[in-house]
């Protein structure tokens, strides 16, 4: 081989090395770019004749009239959420989907500034369920989330790179809250201004009362 076929070799060897150099380079480019959160839903387990409302249950509004319940009921969802920014740049929560039918906005995300007044009523099922959980049953006729006690999630927040929030998402709504929750495994969505992030949460849902029928029994 003469000495120019040496020189087109190292040129083109050289070539190569660049280009594989330029894509490792625009893979972890984009590696650094690419928006990761976690989501895990956080749960914990309440004292005896505790009257603290509990986290991932849908509520009635224990303010609203009862006979207005199986009308136009007054609903809160509260999710208690464990949110890790995994990306290496701030992410913003824009909103939140449930099971795909439910937007959270800043509109339905409630900021408590008072003690909400919360009412549950559960199945059987449900009360087999909090002795299994929590080796007795829960009263959760009425009860009452403080403020005070917890983070409040707020739709807008801004999570920064490799850094985490924790605290209540707490969602108002109406029949349409009740008709898009399921008992037991939800679809969540946190949605980003690049992304959508799902997970799945696990929801235990309160049973609307026939008030009229039970007036007329």
């Amino acid at each position: 081989m003469q000495v120019k076929d040496y020189i087109t070799i190292t040129i083109s060897l050289l070539a190569l090395s660049l280009s594989f150099c330029s894509i490792i380079f625009t893979y972890l480019n984009f590696k650094r770019s690419t928006s990761r959160l976690e989501i895990q839903q956080l749960s914990f387990s309440p004292k005896l004749f505790d009257t603290s409302a509990r986290p991932n249950i849908l509520y009635l509004s224990g303010e609203q009239n009862p006979d207005l319940w199986t009308v136009v009921p007054m609903l809160y969802l509260i999710l208690y959420l464990k949110i890790d920014n995994l990306s290496h740049t701030g992410i913003t929560i824009s909103n939140v989907l449930l099971n795909d039918s439910f937007l959270v906005s800043k509109t339905n995300n409630i900021q408590l500034d008072d003690n909400l007044t919360l009412s549950f009523f559960s199945s059987e099922e449900a009360r087999d369920r909090d002795f299994s959980l929590y080796g007795h049953a829960v009263p959760m006729s009425r009860t009452s989330l403080e403020p005070e006690h917890y983070n409040i999630i707020k739709i807008g927040e801004r999570i920064e790179s490799k850094s985490c929030i924790e605290g209540l998402l707490v969602v108002g709504g109406n029949q349409d809250l009740y008709n898009a929750v399921k008992e037991g495994s939800n679809k969540l969505t946190i949605v980003t201004p690049d992304k959508k992030f799902d997970a799945n949460i696990k929801i235990y849902k309160t049973t609307i009362p026939d008030i009229g029928r039970t007036d007329k029994s």
